[in-house]
């Protein structure tokens, strides 16, 4: 999903450490993703909003260890994320 991609890859940019960018990534993209869809009101972003905060964090930590930063960038850190948590 573009923009599960585009939310998640923001917050990789603005983080630098690993734990430190999963922590704050996870958190702001969740609320992120239920105001860009349209707030509390709109089923489809309180969806993706619970899948980001229910799966995140686990998702981070295996995109860290299997596409790190460096080596492959934000686009497929955030690719990897985002096709764990299923969006």
């Amino acid at each position: 999903m573009k923009a599960c991609d585009s939310l998640i890859g923001s917050q990789v940019d603005k983080a630098t450490g690993v734990d430190e960018m999963c922590a704050e990534m996870c958190g702001e993209s969740s609320g992120e993703a239920d105001a860009a869809g349209g707030g509390p009101e709109d089923p489809a972003a309180d969806s993706v909003s619970v899948a980001l905060a229910a799966g995140c964090a686990a998702g981070c930590a295996i995109a860290i260890d299997t596409y790190t930063v460096d080596a492959w960038g934000t686009d497929d850190v955030s690719t990897a994320i985002c096709g764990y948590v299923g969006l």
